[in-house]
This record gives structure tokens, sequence and C-alpha cells, in this order.
């Protein structure tokens, strides 16, 4: 075998190490963003509507309001 014949050889069990660690980190990479997409799924399911966020909104304004009103009479 000569020394080209060496270093090709080589050179293609580098890039097959490096195709493999890509495919296990790329997996990985994957894996976490799946969970993160599933926590946010997960919160977002949790959160009042926009409705109910304005009415719950509007409900506290009124009885702030009715509270000075009642305060200052």
């Amino acid at each position: 075998m000569s020394e080209q014949d060496t270093a090709v050889a080589v050179l293609h069990e580098q890039v097959s190490s490096l195709r493999s660690r890509l495919d296990a980190l790329e997996k990985d990479v994957q894996s976490k963003f799946d969970r993160i997409e599933m926590k946010l799924d997960e919160a977002i399911k949790g959160r009042p509507t926009w409705a109910m966020a304005i009415l719950l909104g509007g409900l506290m304004t009124v009885c702030t309001g009715l509270t000075v009103f009642i305060l200052t009479k």
C-alpha cells in the first residue's frame, strides 16, 4: 500500500467518524427541540383566552373604580 492509499483510507475513516458524530448531534438537538416545543404547547394550553383576559381586566377596573367611589363618598 502506498502513502496516498493510506492517506485516503485515513481521510475516509475521519469523514465516516465525523458523519456519525454529526448524525448523533442532530438527533440530540432534535430531541431537545421536541421537548421545548412540547413544553411550549403545554404552557399555551394553560393560558386564558384573550376574551377571558379582557373580561378579567374589565372586572378589575370596575371593582377598583367602585371601591374608590365608595371610599371617597
